[in-house]
């Protein structure tokens, strides 16, 4: 086997794995996107994008300790 029929078979086993891989990484960005949100930092004065679970602790613990 020569080294342009190797770079063939290569190039064809990515295109056969390529729709895998962007249907995983759609699903990935989806539950991404599901556990974020861009919230206001109190704290940095700026928008930041948190999951959801460090918004509520941040939030309780912004509670917790406001003056």
């Amino acid at each position: 086997m020569n080294e342009k029929e190797q770079i063939r078979i290569a190039i064809r086993a990515l295109r056969d794995a390529l729709p895998a891989l962007e249907a995983k990484l759609a699903k990935l960005e989806a539950a991404e996107a599901a556990t974020t949100r861009t919230q206001d930092c109190a704290i940095k004065g700026r928008r930041y994008a948190f999951s959801a679970r460090w918004c509520e602790q941040h939030k309780r613990y912004e509670t917790q300790h406001a003056k």
